[in-house]
């Protein structure tokens, strides 16, 4: 291909020391050209081993999928997608559209494309929802099994700064995501005023969500 073997070697190395520390430190470095294929099959197996040892997620957990998109399908009528980050969804269940507080019937469920009576959680799933307008459904909102799920005005928050960016400052406005959701918000630092980078605190966090106690989330200002 068009990197030499030196390249090779030296890109290799630089990779090792970026992800020094990370939990990708030991992982498989997988050499590929797109021209030759050359290393097209040793990825095929590296990625094919790092998907065994992935614990697959339990479906005793409440059902719950963040939307990334809503459209319509003609003969069919809304349909929402997302990645099922628990639980399970099958036909016929009855889900609520938060934060509005709707109920609403599933109609049919895919993952990856295909037709499937029940989604699992770690899926990519796409479903058809009964008595609702696509246009009444944006990216942000979730479904979940009905009254699980509580809309928070307010939270509290231990936050892990990263290393590098600014100390972060009682009222500051930051963006809050969770899910697919993105919202803006503002905090108040709890003990001192300031949490300073690569440091840790509490905070309250005003921001109108649905959400559990457990959720991560990330801020950014």
């Amino acid at each position: 291909d068009m990197v030499d073997d030196e390249m090779l070697e030296l890109v290799r190395t630089e990779v090792i020391e970026f992800v020094d520390g990370t939990f990708l430190e030991g992982s498989p470095i997988v050499p590929v050209s797109s021209r030759t294929g050359d290393g097209v099959e040793a990825l095929r197996s590296a990625l094919t081993d790092a998907a065994a040892k992935v614990a697959v997620r339990p479906d005793i957990q409440i059902a719950r999928l963040p939307i990334d998109r809503s459209f319509a399908v003609k003969g069919f009528g809304s349909v929402v997608t997302g990645t099922l980050v628990s639980g399970s969804i099958a036909e016929a269940d009855e889900l609520e559209l938060l934060p509005v507080g709707r109920k609403l019937r599933v109609r049919g469920v895919q993952s990856h494309g295909q037709k499937v009576s029940e989604a699992h959680s770690g899926r990519r799933t796409a479903v058809n929802l009964a008595g609702i307008d696509h246009h009444e459904i944006e990216r942000g909102m979730s479904l979940a099994e009905p009254n699980v799920l509580e809309l928070f005005q307010i939270f509290d928050a231990e936050v892990e700064m990263l290393p590098d960016p600014k100390p972060l400052k009682t009222r500051q406005r930051v963006r809050v995501h969770i899910g697919t959701t993105e919202v803006l918000a503002r905090v108040a630092v709890i003990g001192d005023d300031v949490v300073a980078a690569g440091g840790k605190g509490i905070r309250p966090v005003p921001a109108r969500i649905a959400r559990r106690s457990c959720d991560r989330r990330t801020f950014r200002s």
